[in-house]
C-alpha cells in the first residue's frame, strides 16, 4: 500500500462548488490559451499549471503541485496541497412543514470527478491497481451546537421561552391552588424576564472534555438556525427551522457547564442552578422570577433540572447558535488551514476499496465545442463523524424520597 497522497484542498462557499476545473489535453489550443467549460477561449500557461496534466503537448512531463508551502499560487478558495477541505456553512434540513410532507436532512459530502486521462496514466504508468480516501480526526473551529434558553432572575433555573406567550415557562411542584398534583397544567409558571441566556447543549452533557473547555472562558457564538416552539401535551417540540442566513452576527460571551444537581454557581453577578431545593427537606424550595413571601403564592420550586451551558449575556430566544473556539476569527482561516495541514494524526478510511475502473462510478462523456472527454464519478464521500438522532431532553424531574428503597435487582424481567 503506497504512502497518503494529498487531495487539492479548499474552502467550499456554497453547496454544488467545484473547487476547480480540469482541462484535457484536446481543450488545449496551445501552450497559452484553452477552451473552458463553457466553450469560451482563456487565457493560461499550460507548463506549471494547476488544472491540467501534462506540462507540454508532447505529454513528456507531468505538471508537478510543489509541496513545500500549503497554499496554491492563486489564493483562489484557499486552494492548498494539504487536503484541508472546509464545508460551506449551508443549510441541510429540508422543513416542508408547509407542503405537509415530510422532513429530511440531507448531510454534505464531497463528489469526486476524476477525468480518464488521470485514470490512465495512474494505471498504465504508475501501475496503480485501485484507491480509497482517507481522512484524519477533527481540528474543530466549531466545538458544538446549543439551543437558546432563558435563566431564572430569582431561581437561576433554565426556562423554556414559550413563543405562543411571548414569555419564560417553568413547572411548580404545586398547582394554582397550592396543592399537591399531577396535573402539569395547573403547575405552569411564566414570567417575561431573564437574567441571562442558556444554551442546551447535548454534546457538552455527554462529552467530558467539552465541559472541562467551558470553564467561563471567553468564546465566539454565532447563530445558525432559527426554531419555533409549539407545546404538545407536556413537552416542547421544534415546529418549524430555518437556516437564518441573515444572522446579526458573531457574539461573545463567557461559557460555564452547569452539571446537573448543582445548588448554585455564581460568577461575575450571574447564577446558574440545576437543583432547586433538597429531597431530604420539604420546606427547602427556591422562589421562581422573584422573591415573594405572601401566603399565597405558588411561584415555588424544588426538583433537579437538565445540565446546560450558562451565558453572560442575552442571546435571541429558541436559535441554535454554533459554539466557536475562543478568539474565532474568519480572518484567521489561512492559519487554520495551516494547522490542519501540518497535523500528523493516524488516518482513518471514508470510503470503500475502488478499483481504478470501479463499476461503481458513473462514466459521463462531456463534449465542449466538439471535443469529447470522459470522466469518472465517484460515489459521494461523507467525512464519517456525523450523525442524526431525535433527543428528548427532561428540563425538570421531581426529587425522588432518599427514604424510599430502591432495588438495583431485577426480580421478575417479565413485571
Amino acid at each position: 500500500m503506497s504512502p497518503v497522497y494529498n487531495l487539492r484542498g479548499c474552502k467550499f462557499e456554497s453547496i454544488k462548488q467545484d473547487n476547480f476545473e480540469y482541462i484535457p489535453d484536446n481543450r488545449w489550443i496551445d501552450n497559452e490559451s484553452y477552451i473552458d467549460a463553457e466553450g469560451n477561449k482563456k487565457s493560461g500557461k499550460r507548463s506549471g499549471s494547476y488544472y491540467t496534466l501534462y506540462s507540454s503537448e508532447d505529454k513528456t512531463e507531468l505538471n508537478y503541485i510543489p509541496k513545500e508551502e500549503t497554499f496554491l499560487a492563486t489564493d483562489e478558495l484557499l486552494a492548498n496541497v494539504k487536503g484541508v477541505f472546509q464545508l460551506p456553512n449551508a443549510n441541510i434540513i429540508n422543513d416542508r412543514k408547509s407542503s405537509k410532507e415530510e422532513s429530511t436532512i440531507e448531510p454534505i459530502g464531497l463528489k469526486f470527478t476524476i477525468n480518464n486521462e488521470i485514470l490512465s496514466v495512474l494505471k498504465n504508468e504508475h501501475k496503480v491497481k485501485g484507491f480509497f480516501f482517507v481522512r484524519q480526526k477533527r481540528i474543530p473551529t466549531t466545538l458544538a451546537q446549543g439551543f437558546s434558553i432563558g435563566v431564572d432572575i430569582s431561581s437561576y433555573i433554565p426556562m423554556i421561552y414559550d413563543n405562543n406567550k411571548k414569555e419564560y415557562t417553568a413547572e411548580s411542584f404545586i398547582s394554582k391552588s397550592r396543592i399537591l398534583t399531577t396535573g402539569a397544567s395547573t403547575r405552569v409558571l411564566t414570567t417575561g424576564s431573564k437574567q441571562s441566556s442558556g444554551l442546551l447543549c447535548l454534546d457538552a452533557s455527554v462529552n467530558k472534555q467539552l465541559q472541562s473547555i467551558l470553564d467561563n472562558s471567553e468564546f465566539v457564538l454565532t447563530e445558525s438556525f432559527k426554531t419555533e416552539l409549539e407545546l404538545s401535551s407536556r413537552h416542547y417540540y421544534v415546529d418549524t427551522i430555518t437556516y437564518d442566513q441573515a444572522s446579526s452576527g458573531n457574539v461573545i460571551s463567557k461559557l460555564i457547564f452547569i452539571p446537573p444537581d448543582t445548588p448554585l454557581k455564581y460568577t461575575e453577578g450571574n447564577g446558574y442552578c440545576t437543583r432547586a431545593g433538597t429531597p431530604e427537606d420539604v420546606k427547602d424550595f427556591k422562589f421562581f422570577a422573584e422573591k415573594d413571601f405572601l401566603e399565597n403564592n405558588n411561584k415555588l420550586l424544588r426538583g433537579t433540572y437538565c445540565p446546560f451551558v450558562g451565558t453572560n449575556t442575552i442571546l435571541k430566544d429558541n436559535r441554535v447558535y454554533n459554539i466557536k473556539i475562543s478568539g474565532y476569527n474568519e480572518a484567521y482561516l489561512n492559519k487554520y488551514f495551516e494547522i490542519r495541514g501540518d497535523d500528523y494524526s493516524p488516518f482513518m478510511a471514508i470510503s470503500q476499496r475502488y478499483e481504478i475502473y470501479d463499476r461503481e462510478f458513473e462514466s459521463v462523456r462531456k463534449a465542449v465545442n466538439g471535443k469529447y472527454s470522459e470522466e469518472m464519478i465517484i460515489p459521494t464521500v461523507y467525512r464519517g463523524d456525523c450523525f442524526t438522532n431525535t433527543v428528548t431532553i427532561r428540563i425538570n424531574t421531581n426529587f425522588i424520597d432518599p427514604e424510599v428503597p430502591v432495588n438495583e435487582i431485577i426480580v421478575q424481567p417479565t413485571t
